[in-house]
């Protein structure tokens, strides 16, 4: 048996895998859900900005020097990730499909890369730099609130930053799970 013979039976009897009738469907439906998700990531981080900057306002923060350093920062890393989450909505909408199968998987992977980084290292930064400017507003809290009260939110608020931290390093996980699906 010659060495293309060989080949040929080899090639032959190769494992195929079974493509599920229904894969496409699949496909898409996990697209949508993935893009429900990152729409509502942004509708929520936008919604939060424009309470802070309507709460920035409304307690006149700029008069205030400390109240208007805590805010400012925590509507800066704010509006940092939300103008990430759109940038990288509007990149990847216009991923060009017409680039043959390396090409698209390329720039594909370059975009999920990138994505990594910023879960990876912005996130955090962005995270802490937030819970930064809120620590500077707690002395500004507890001069204008009730005892009670700014008991109440020095807790809660921790509490929320930790549930939130943890949520957070589930998305990553997850997002990290999907591009080692992909093979990348």
């Amino acid at each position: 048996m010659t060495d293309f013979e060989n080949i040929k039976l080899q090639w032959l009897q190769r494992d195929i895998p079974e493509i599920p009738s229904d894969g496409a469907a699949k496909v898409m439906d996990r697209a949508r859900r993935i893009m429900r998700k990152q729409l509502a990531t942004r509708t929520i981080l936008s919604s939060l900005l424009l309470v802070l900057v309507f709460f920035f306002v409304y307690v006149s923060a700029y008069n205030h020097t400390r109240a208007s350093l805590g805010l400012a920062l925590m509507i800066g890393c704010l509006l940092v990730r939300v103008v990430l989450e759109f940038l990288f909505a509007f990149r990847k909408k216009y991923v060009l499909f017409s680039l043959d199968a390396s090409g698209f998987a390329r720039k594909l992977k370059r975009y999920y890369r990138s994505k990594l980084y910023i879960n990876y290292v912005l996130t955090p930064v962005l995270f802490a730099g937030y819970m930064v400017g809120f620590t500077l507003l707690l002395p500004v809290f507890k001069n204008t609130l009730s005892p009670g009260f700014y008991t109440y939110i020095l807790y809660s608020s921790w509490m929320i930053f930790g549930i939130l931290a943890v949520f957070i390093g589930f998305q990553v996980r997850r997002e990290l799970r999907n591009i080692r699906e992909m093979g990348w």
